[in-house]
């Protein structure tokens, strides 16, 4: 059996535990870096070289090392539930890491600025973001009940993302923000 149709079969993968958000990235995971690399790789074939051999041309890639270490999660619930070799030899290699950079004061002003000359409704979203922080499905699912005007708070408790099927047509859809300490009061 191939590796990738083994990882159509993995319960870990599958698990019916995870949240929809989480399943939908971990097929395009699948579908962008692992089926590709394994596609013509028969299960009993893969040993700890080709699986070294993968890490590194994923860090060659330029991904992120928490997104390696995410893909390698996935290719290990594949490799445990066959039960292939031992992966204790094998190292998840680290990149560099890109620094993320906040907007200056200056900038920060500028996209002010600009927001204030056009006045269109929607960039209050961008505003709203600006000042407080918020992660862009939090800030598009925001509902008129979650501000209070009284007190000057904002409740952030549901998040929206697009779920995208083959054929189907792309939806929103809401669920609890991504962890639970990102359900708060502002």
């Amino acid at each position: 059996m191939k590796f990738n149709e083994c990882l159509l079969l993995s319960r870990g993968i599958n698990n019916i535990n995870l949240k929809e958000r989480t399943k939908n990235l971990y097929q395009y995971l699948v579908d962008k870096y692992i089926n590709p690399y394994f596609e013509n790789i028969e299960i009993e074939n893969v040993d700890e070289n080709i699986l070294q051999e993968y890490l590194l041309s994923l860090a060659n890639q330029e991904l992120s090392t928490s997104t390696i270490k995410l893909i390698w999660r996935i290719v290990k619930c594949v490799i445990k539930e066959n039960k292939l070799n031992d992966l204790e030899n094998i190292v998840v290699p680290r990149t560099k890491e890109k620094r993320v950079e906040a907007f200056t004061s200056l900038e920060q002003k500028q996209i002010e600025e600009k927001l204030n000359i056009s006045r269109h409704p929607k960039h209050i979203g961008v505003l709203i973001s600006l000042y407080l922080g918020l992660r862009l499905g939090e800030v598009l699912a925001l509902k008129w009940e979650d501000i209070d005007f009284k007190t000057q708070t904002m409740q952030i408790v549901r998040s929206v993302y697009l779920k995208t099927e083959p054929g189907k047509k792309t939806k929103l859809m809401f669920s609890s923000p991504k962890t639970k300490s990102s359900v708060r009061c502002i």
